[in-house]
């Protein structure tokens, strides 16, 4: 029988797993973030510290198989006055060899529960590569809605990238 997947808040004790996942998924995925390990690969493990470090704006979640990090998530309360009744979830990433098995969703949802903690947050926001099917139907069957799409959004290795904007109320 296989070990049970592990869906955790991150602490300070997980900093170097959570900058090797997400370099990892920076390498293996670079079409499907924001950011490029070429940029999150110079950031010293303090910059991981304070994203594992959860407080009650934001938190990174992992998936955990066998005590190793396989998945990781981020869902962070937007923090300007007029917009703090947003969280923008970010960094959807679990590893191939895990893939298939609802992590992505199980991660999501955890995040999803993360959000209704945040004080005020009544929505919540993502983004996807608009040619990232798979990535969009999941959020749609979370209740995540488009709403508006960004072109040229990400430019990767010279190809321009759209993104489609989705939200879903929280409340």
């Amino acid at each position: 029988m296989s070990n049970p997947i592990q869906i955790r808040l991150l602490a300070a004790p997980d900093t170097s797993a959570l900058r090797e996942v997400r370099l990892t998924a920076l390498t293996e995925a670079p079409r499907a973030f924001g950011s490029s390990m070429e940029e999150e690969e110079l950031l010293g493990l303090d910059h991981f510290l304070r994203l594992a470090e959860a407080d009650e704006k934001s938190a990174v979640l992992g998936a955990f198989a066998e005590g190793r990090m396989v998945g990781m998530t981020c869902i962070s309360q937007y923090g300007k006055l007029k917009a703090r009744h947003k969280a923008f979830i970010w960094g959807v990433y679990v590893d191939p060899e895990h893939r298939g098995r609802g992590l992505a969703r199980q991660l999501l949802q955890a995040a999803l529960a993360r959000a209704a903690t945040m004080p005020g947050v009544r929505r919540v926001h993502l983004t996807a590569a608009a040619d990232n099917t798979a990535a969009m139907a999941l959020y749609a069957d979370l209740g995540f809605v488009e709403y508006g799409r960004e072109p040229d959004s990400l430019c990767v290795n010279g190809e321009l990238i759209d993104e489609v904007l989705m939200s879903r109320v929280l409340r």
